[in-house]
Parts: C-alpha cells; structure tokens; sequence
C-alpha cells in the first residue's frame, strides 16, 4: 500500500449524463452488439477440437471507451491526452455448470477491437479471440480434470464451478460525449496552481480525468446489457517534509454525481486551500513515539475506513465463509448492503446499481443481523455454502467482476452520542492505568492485519482534563476484523463517505458507498509508524522566494 497522511475518496463519477446519442435507432442493434452476437453463435454452434468439448457457455463484455487524462504540476501540464478505444473482454467455459476451466477464478481474455462501426472487421475480433480463448481453456480443463483425479477432494472443492442465472435483457442507447480539451487543460491549469502560493508543498500533482464507456454485456444464456456510463475523477496527490524531515503526501480525491452538481470553481479553490491548510497543520503536530495498548475511539471518516478495509473485503468470503450463523460483530450491529438506496438522509449515495456486472440483477442483503453473519457478497462464483449469485460482481477488466459492496450500512441500535463515547473511553483508561486514550477522525491510511499500517494522525485524549492534542506519524499494528468482534460501544451519529474501489488512481474504479457511526474498540496496538525520511534540499524550491515564504 503506499503510505498517506490521509485519504479524502471524493471522486467525480455519473453514471446516466444526458448527452447526444448518435447511430443505431431504438428498433435496431447497436453494431458492436450485432457483431458479438453472430460470432457468438457460431461459435456455440461449430467451435469444437477433436474430441475436446464445445464450449458451454460464451461471455463478452465490450467497453467502449472516451476518456480524457489531464496532469499537471504547479500551474503547468505535463500531460493531455484524448484516449478512444474499444476493449473485448472474452470469456469460454468448457465442461459444465458443476466443473469447468475456470471455477473459483475468473479470467476474461481481453483484446483491442477497431473503433469504428464496421460490421465485419468487429465480428473478425470476435473471432480471433474466440479461437484463442478457446483454445486456452480446453488445455485448462484438462488440467482441472487431472489435478481432480490426482488428489481428495475437500469440502472447498464441492462447490460448483459457475453458477444458473436467469438472463436479463436491459438495453438503454449508446452514448456519445463530445470533450472540450482545451477548456479542461485551463481549468486544471488554474487549479493546480492555487499550489504555488504554499511553499509547504515540495512536490504536487493534479490529475484530471473523464471517462465515459459504453459497456456491452454479451453471454450464450441470452443475457443482453448495454449501459453507458461517465466517471470524472480529480486526484491530487502533494508531498511535503516535516521539521524533523519526515514524508508526508496527502491525497484528496473528489466527485460530484452530474456535471450540474459538480462543485463551483469557487469551491474546488476553496477545498484545495484547506487542504493545503491542513497539511500545515498535520505538519506541526507532534510526533507519536509511545507505545500505546488500549482503548480507539474511531469517528467520522476513520470510522468509515475501520468497516471498509477490515469489515468489507472478509463478506467477499475469506475469514468469513465459514462463519455464517456465527457473531463477527456485537449484537447491537447489523450491516446491510443495499445498491436500491440513492440517498442517506441528504447525502447522495454513489453505490446504486440495477444489475450487475455479470448480468444478475442485485438485491438488498442483510449480511450481519444483531452481530451474526447471515451471508456473503455473492458472484456467480459459488462457494460451498451458497450457489448462487446475489448481484455483487462489480468492476471489469482482465480479472472479470468480484464481489464488492455497493452502499454498505452499518446500523446501531443502541447508539451513544460522542460525548457518551468520549466520556466511555476516559473511564476505559482509567481502568487500565493510561494516561490519555486515543481518537482517529479522519481515514487516513490503511490498517494491516500483520503489518503495521502507514502513518496516520491520532488525537491524545487526555484522562484528567478530556482535552485533545493532534499527534502525527502512528502506526496501527496487528488490527485484524477478528477486533471488530470487541467494539464496547457505537454512535448514534451515522457518517455517510462516497468513495471508488479499485483502480481510482488512472480515472476508473468502482463507485460504492460506506455508512457508519462511530465506534470504540476495546483495545489497538498503536506505536511510531513507518516513515519515509528525506534530507532537506539545499536551496528553496523555485517557485517560492523569501519574500513568499514570510509571506505565507
């Protein structure tokens, strides 16, 4: 993971942007559509080699992309690039819903197709790839087979390889989005040189990207998805050196749900201000060199990010799958995931979703109730416990979909204020002997179950007075989700975070959202962290002379 002083995920994505639609009319198929289909169905038909088995069940998913990437430093860009490309992504089954090349692990074998809506040079890709996968998967069969006969069976392997999915046919026109390049490469010039007037930043990176996709979902069981989609996302990343030449580098992403509800010029100059603002701040705050074992208050963002690294990757399956029916959280917590929801209270949730990646139509989950796990996060890969899919595949590429959440809420029916948490984790230390407790505000890194984590800011809480003092630099250590069994209390002050899973750094990712109030844990292991140490540079940066220092 690379190390932060503090992670803001506010990414700018759309998902239904009103714009011209050109091509096809409503009574026709798209092209790229016709294209896939008729290969497809030669191939279903006719694909065979000697004795190996045909195919029984054909998958393409064909991402029609238009994405602009814009990157700059202090005011001046350093890369602009329009992208328009077309991506097949294939993948063949061969054997049976029971037991087939591919089982447990997805794989789609991707290949560029020409961008152009010329029938036959499209359905040529469709071919070619076909062939070539197919080819890949008979010789993976027989070694599914051998390495079947060759060793005992346990109880992991009972599980079928895929699961029946009922096919849906869902298909809205494709999009196009025309982009003003020029217009964009001023904007980010602007924004990214609001950084010039803060000689604190040793580096800064501003990374501004639109993508917009057309993405067909193509399979031998009759499913049919086309869906356009637009995702904006603004990255920046700075990097500073504290006095004692410490390395910190801040994040901050942000999103907005249309380009109508994107924040003003204003605002986004006013956000990067106080970013810059904070990061002074983290930089005067003190050192953390003690060793401290006790009771974390976590609250706000901190909260957020304790459920989605810790809570959020084990309902994919892991630890968990064979704890169903089992506590894995207090009783008075229960978790829901539920991609229906739009909003939580006045905030816009950014995981709603109609169907799946795979095609499956997703549904409302209770996953935990009254602290016992109830389910898993389910794609058409089953598991020995359950065989079917519950509309959680998110995400495409290479790797196909895996299971991920979608709006994850975490509910506390005996819900405290913070000032009745606060008071809570006082009387916890006075118990063991501290001095001071401790309090994460903000999501700042990621906790590691065996390593610690990178840095992170922490407020002292101190027992005599109550009062707070910010300290730098800590690290999380040895914070498995087996803590998450030992929560003593939790808020009745629910936060709501939007954030991208995966790959958010480049301009995609998957929206999802996380709800979750605070909590206090009843012990972490917190000492110095992991830093990254630089020598000061020996001259200023060029941008800031003495009289800009002083000034700021």
């Amino acid at each position: 993971m690379r190390k932060t002083y503090k992670i803001i995920t506010l990414s700018f994505l759309i998902f239904s942007l009103v714009c011209s639609a050109f091509g096809q009319s409503n009574t026709e198929k798209p092209v790229v559509m016709r294209a896939v289909e008729d290969e497809m169905k030669r191939a279903m038909k006719d694909l065979k080699f000697n004795s190996f088995d045909k195919p029984y069940f054909l998958e393409y998913v064909v991402e029609d992309v238009n994405q602009l990437t814009i990157q700059a430093t202090f005011g001046a860009i350093k890369q602009s690039r329009k992208i328009r490309n077309r991506i097949l992504y294939t993948q063949v089954r061969v054997g049976d819903y029971e037991l087939d090349n591919i089982g447990q692990f997805a794989f789609r074998l991707p290949f560029p197709m020409p961008v152009d809506d010329n029938y036959d040079a499209l359905r040529r890709s469709v071919w070619f790839v076909t062939d070539r996968a197919y080819k890949q998967a008979i010789n993976m069969f027989e070694v599914v087979k051998a390495s079947k006969r060759n060793r005992t069976q346990d109880d992991d392997e009972k599980a079928p390889s895929f699961s029946k999915e009922t096919p849906i046919v869902q298909l809205q026109k494709p999009e196009t989005l025309e982009i003003d390049k020029e217009k964009w490469e001023k904007q980010v010039r602007e924004w990214s040189s609001i950084f010039r007037t803060f000689p604190q930043f040793r580096e800064s990176n501003f990374n501004f990207y639109i993508r917009h996709v057309n993405r067909y979902l193509i399979n031998s069981e009759g499913a049919r998805i086309l869906k356009p989609s637009l995702l904006i996302t603004i990255d920046v990343h700075a990097k500073s050196v504290t006095s004692d030449n410490t390395v910190v580098e801040p994040y901050l992403h942000k999103f907005a749900t249309t380009f109508d509800e994107m924040p003003s010029n204003e605002t986004i100059t006013n956000d990067l201000k106080d970013f810059a603002k904070k990061l002074e701040k983290h930089k005067k705050a003190k050192p953390f060199k003690d060793t401290y074992i006790g009771p974390a208050l976590f609250t706000e963002g901190a909260s957020v990010q304790l459920f989605l690294q810790l809570l959020s990757p084990n309902l994919k399956g892991g630890d968990f799958t064979d704890r169903i029916g089992r506590k894995v959280l207090p009783s008075f917590l229960s978790v829901i995931d539920d991609p229906t929801l739009a909003k939580f209270g006045d905030h816009k949730l950014a995981g709603g979703y109609e169907i799946d990646d795979e095609g499956v139509k997703a549904k409302t989950l209770t996953l935990i109730e009254n602290g016992a796990l109830k389910t898993l996060l389910m794609t058409r890969s089953p598991n020995k416990y359950i065989k079917n899919s519950n509309g959680r595949a998110r995400g495409s590429g290479p790797r196909g979909s895996n299971a991920n959440i979608s709006n994850l809420i975490v509910k506390s029916k005996e819900g405290k204020s913070f000032a009745e948490l606060k008071k809570q984790l006082i009387e916890e230390c006075k118990k063991q002997g501290l001095s001071y407790g401790v309090i994460f505000r903000e999501n700042d890194a990621t906790f590691g179950s065996f390593t610690g984590s990178s840095p992170v800011m922490v407020y002292k809480v101190y027992v005599e007075d109550g009062r707070e003092e910010l300290y730098r630099d800590a690290g999380i250590f040895d914070l498995s989700v087996r803590e998450l069994r030992n929560i003593l209390a939790a808020g009745n002050d629910p936060y709501p975070f939007n954030l991208l899973i995966g790959s958010s750094y480049n301009g995609s990712g998957t929206p999802a959202s996380v709800v979750a109030p605070s909590v206090l844990l009843e012990e972490i292991y917190l000492k110095r962290g992991r830093n990254i140490r630089e020598k000061p540079k020996l001259v200023n940066h060029p941008f800031f002379n003495k009289a800009e220092i002083t000034k700021n």
